[in-house]
C-alpha cells in the first residue's frame, strides 16, 4: 500500500514462490511512505525515494524483522522499536490504574497520574532526539505524529521548515506544512484572532476592545438551550 493522507491505497497483490521470495518494482518520483502488509501479521512500514529495499521476515520470529539498502527505511524500524518499548509502559500504567480504580486507592492513582506524565515527557524527549539522530532523512516525517504539537510546536515547525528545504515539492510535507501554518494561529502566545458578536442589548464587541484585561470565552453547542 501507498500512505497518502494517512490513509494507505493498495497497490497490488504480490505472490510469494515456492522459495518464499518476491519481488516488486514501484516507481516513486518524491519521497513516499509504503506498507507491505505480511499476510495480515506483520506490517512492514517503509520509506522510499532512490534506494532498493530488502525485506527479510521469519513468521516464526517476530523480532526477525531485516530491512536493508533503504537507509530511511532503517530509521522507520527505529521508529517502531521506541514506540513498541513505550506502549509496554503504557499498558503497565494502564493496569495500575485500573486495579487502583478498583479499589478507590485515591492516592495510588495521583501518583499513577503523574508518571503517566512523565512517560509522556520522557518519550517526548526520546522522539526528539531519535529525530536529530536521522540528520536529513524524510523518515522523520513518521516520527512527528508522536509528539505533541501543543507542547513541541517549535520544534516541530523548525523541522518541517528543514524538510521542506531538503524535499521541495514533496506532498505530505506541504500539506504538513500547511497544517501548521493553521496551528499557529492557536497555538500558545500567540494573539488571539478577532472576534465580534452582539451583546444581549445588540449591540456589538470585539475582543480587541478587551485587550489587555482577562476573557474567559464560554463556547456553547449549537443545541444548548
Amino acid at each position: 500500500s501507498q500512505v497518502t493522507d494517512s490513509r494507505p491505497t493498495v497497490l497490488d497483490t504480490l505472490e510469494l514462490n515456492s522459495s518464499g521470495e518476491f519481488s516488486y518494482e514501484v516507481a516513486v518520483a518524491t519521497p513516499t511512505f509504503y506498507e507491505l502488509n505480511l499476510y495480515g501479521k506483520r506490517v512492514v512500514r517503509l520509506a522510499l525515494l532512490n534506494d532498493d529495499v530488502e525485506v527479510k521476515y521469519d513468521f516464526a520470529d517476530p523480532q526477525s524483522l531485516v530491512i536493508e539498502g533503504s537507509e530511511d527505511s532503517k530509521e522507520m524500524l527505529k521508529i517502531e522499536k521506541l514506540m513498541e518499548a513505550y506502549q509496554l509502559n503504557v499498558n503497565k500504567l494502564n493496569e495500575a490504574y485500573y486495579e487502583a480504580m478498583s479499589k478507590n486507592d485515591t492516592e495510588a492513582i495521583k501518583k499513577i497520574q503523574v508518571d503517566a506524565m512523565a512517560l509522556e515527557s520522557q518519550q517526548s524527549e526520546k522522539v526528539k532526539e531519535m529525530i536529530n539522530s536521522m540528520g536529513n532523512s524524510f523518515a522523520s516525517m513518521a516520527a512527528i505524529g508522536l509528539l505533541n504539537p501543543k507542547n513541541d510546536f517549535p520544534y516541530i515547525d523548525e523541522l518541517v521548515t528543514k524538510l521542506n528545504d531538503n524535499y521541495p515539492g514533496t506532498i505530505s510535507i506541504l500539506q504538513m506544512k500547511q497544517q501548521l501554518d493553521e496551528m499557529i494561529v492557536l497555538s500558545v502566545g500567540q494573539p488571539a484572532p478577532e472576534i465580534e458578536l452582539p451583546k444581549p442589548d445588540g449591540t456589538m464587541v470585539k475582543l480587541s476592545d478587551l485587550k489587555g484585561k482577562y476573557v474567559l470565552i464560554d463556547f456553547w453547542a449549537a443545541w444548548c438551550r
